[in-house]
């Protein structure tokens, strides 16, 4: 926070390849939370639920703002 970054983490327990095809299909949302939120701060990036995967395929995933809480 002292030197002004904007980190996302990507959460998910399944294989690295995984996460990033759920990073790159979550790029539209991401690019949206990086127009509304100006750094510093920490967002937490998750990969669709499995159900919502299945069912509707290439689906995105949500981007939350994890740090400094909104009040």
């Amino acid at each position: 926070m002292q030197h002004g970054v904007g980190l996302l983490v990507i959460v998910g327990a399944v294989p690295f390849p995984d996460l990033a095809r759920a990073f790159v299909t979550t790029l539209p949302r991401i690019e949206d939370f990086l127009v509304r939120h100006k750094p510093p701060f920490i967002a937490k990036v998750y990969r669709p639920s499995l159900s919502d995967a299945k069912q509707r395929g290439a689906v995105q995933g949500r981007v939350e703002l994890w740090y400094p809480k909104r009040t």
